[in-house]
């Protein structure tokens, strides 16, 4: 049965809605903070890579 427009389950929805929220905070995969910060890699073929070395489009 689908209770979610029910104003009786109104209270018990917004709580379980926060609970899941938390749970997807807890479970993503953080970075670690690296001294001196990560290398970016990039591919010197890949015609993106003057952007991420911060040199201007050519034509």
């Amino acid at each position: 049965m689908d209770r979610w427009d029910d104003p009786a389950a109104a209270g018990e929805r917004v709580r379980l809605l926060q609970l899941l929220a938390v749970w997807q905070m807890r479970a993503e995969d953080p970075l670690p903070v690296v001294p001196g910060g990560y290398r970016q890699k990039t591919d010197p073929r890949n015609h993106l890579a003057p952007y991420a070395r911060g040199r201007a489009p050519r034509g």
